[in-house]
């Protein structure tokens, strides 16, 4: 429903979906944040739950009469499933972690983010050595978080472009350079996860030579950002993650 809104605008989609949340899943959610029914014991169905329930939250306008309501369940079901993971050394996938780590401290507090950072790399060491919460549905989910969790990046690419990205994650600011070997046209920006150019940091011809570059993130909400270099040859994109 989400996704259908963000691709037809029309906000049929979105209120189906606060409906869905309303009446399908918060009168089963009990105290300690998770749900009864007859898949309560099933962590990947927990799983699933939240990554459905966050891009409805992150797209509800502040005015919404909802919104907290649905930001409380929401702070519930990650906190359990946090606390079931450590717990119960759960198979639980990367996908709903990812999620919670884009929501903002309104939501989510900076020590329940701590948390969801931990875990992230337990799972990641843990899968590294033996394949262990390593499945095919999450695969694309822990090549996601090694990425993500990259300090620097430094590729060169057969145009002789040359880029280097740090720090990533960032919180304010947002390094990088680009080498060019040869003049060519380029632009470059800063794109949200539906691909919306949030900044234009440059769009110019450029000469041969390395230009650093400094993009002020101070502004953008936590979560994820794609950093795109694009030339006449190329297009380049790098995943970036802002935190709070």
């Amino acid at each position: 429903m989400t996704r259908a809104f963000q691709l037809s605008n029309d906000s049929a989609y979105l209120n189906r979906a606060i409906v869905n949340l309303r009446y399908g899943l918060y009168p089963g959610q009990i105290a300690n944040g998770r749900w009864v029914d007859g898949h309560n014991a099933n962590s990947r169905y927990h799983s699933i739950i939240i990554q459905n329930i966050i891009p409805t939250l992150q797209l509800l306008p502040s005015t919404n009469i909802y919104k907290s309501s649905l930001e409380a369940m929401t702070y519930k079901a990650v906190k359990n499933m946090v606390d079931y993971s450590y717990s119960c050394h759960a198979a639980t996938g990367y996908r709903w972690l990812l999620k919670a780590y884009e929501l903002n401290s309104l939501i989510i507090p900076s020590t329940l983010k701590d948390s969801i950072n931990d875990l992230i790399g337990q799972y990641i060491n843990q899968s590294a050595i033996n394949g262990k919460y390593l499945d095919v549905q999450t695969m694309g989910g822990y090549v996601a978080l090694l990425e993500m969790l990259s300090t620097v990046d430094v590729l060169i690419h057969s145009d002789n472009l040359e880029i280097n990205v740090f720090p990533n994650p960032a919180s304010d600011f947002l390094k990088f350079n680009v080498g060019f070997r040869e003049t060519t046209q380029v632009l470059i920006s800063l794109c949200d996860m539906d691909g919306r150019i949030v900044k234009t940091i440059d769009d110019a011809q450029k000469s041969t030579g390395k230009y650093d570059y400094t993009i002020d993130l101070s502004q953008q909400q936590a979560g994820f950002y794609f950093l795109t270099v694009a030339t006449p040859k190329q297009k380049y994109t790098k995943k970036i993650v802002k935190v709070e």
